[in-house]
């Protein structure tokens, strides 16, 4: 009984998914996804960082208005 010749590993050096050699690169997968975490959850601290200071604007613009409003002879009540 003869074994039959192995073929040839192809010239660019890749590898088959029967090679044993042939892993998966999980780390890479894990990094991306961590970076993708971080990227997300610091877009989120923005956001809330905005928001509140766009509340604090908001407030203020509306307290402006209201003081603009108040008749100009009635200066003995006090601004609430």
């Amino acid at each position: 009984m003869t074994i039959p010749p192995q073929p040839a590993p192809p010239e660019n050096g890749a590898r088959g998914k029967d090679d044993p050699l042939a892993q998966h690169n999980y780390s890479y997968e894990k990094r991306q996804r961590d970076l993708a975490k971080k990227k997300k959850q610091e877009e989120k601290r923005l956001r809330k960082a905005n928001k509140g200071q766009h509340a604090k604007d908001d407030e203020a613009a509306a307290e402006a208005p209201a003081a603009a409003e108040a008749p100009a002879g009635d200066e003995s009540q006090p601004q609430p």
